[in-house]
């Protein structure tokens, strides 16, 4: 079962490795035998259902920074079921959002919608929306409906990815939409 860190209530997540002795016998086989087991903790910093952190600029601006981490046990899929749904906890105003991938996607591009409270936060058009071309790690857009680019408290962020990579979907993928904090 997942354990929390007390200090950052980030979710810890269990994996259990095995470890072996392996000797060459007389004859030439391996023989493996289990000496122990190691137990290692991975952060599921992709479970967080709020913003990761606020950057603060030289100039005073606050920006909070919201995560969204797709295809990162397996490849990316379509469907808006592949991440929970990010809860904004103070009032912002979108102003970006960047795309990477650890794996880029070949054959076509991954397209993403952002829907806020279930609408999308972009003008019609798949073009409008979060689009990593094919064969490229990162992207970046400013294009938002304008009326639609403020969050306030409560208002909930889901991605719903539209398109994937047609010869390899993509994986580790990572969307960041980032908000001026609006006093």
């Amino acid at each position: 079962m997942p354990t929390s860190d007390q200090k950052t209530d980030i979710p810890r997540v269990p994996l259990q490795t095995p470890m072996f002795n392996e000797d060459v016998n007389a004859d030439g086989t391996l023989t493996r035998t289990l000496s122990r087991t190691w137990i290692i903790f991975f952060e599921r910093i992709w479970k967080q259902n709020k913003a990761t952190n606020t950057v603060t600029t030289d100039s005073g601006d606050k920006f909070d920074r919201y995560v969204f981490g797709l295809g990162v046990g397996a490849n990316i899929a379509v469907g808006s079921s592949a991440t929970p749904k990010i809860t904004c906890e103070r009032k912002t105003q979108l102003t970006h959002w960047r795309i990477t991938a650890n794996t880029a996607p070949t054959g076509s591009s991954i397209i993403v919608d952002i829907k806020k409270n279930g609408v999308s936060i972009f003008p019609a058009g798949t073009a409008n929306e979060v689009v990593l071309p094919a064969t490229l790690l990162k992207a970046q857009g400013t294009t938002f409906v304008a009326a639609k680019t403020i969050c306030n408290v409560g208002d909930e962020l889901l991605p719903d990815v539209i398109q994937v990579g047609s010869t390899i979907p993509g994986f580790r993928i990572q969307i960041q939409l980032v908000g001026l904090v609006v006093p």
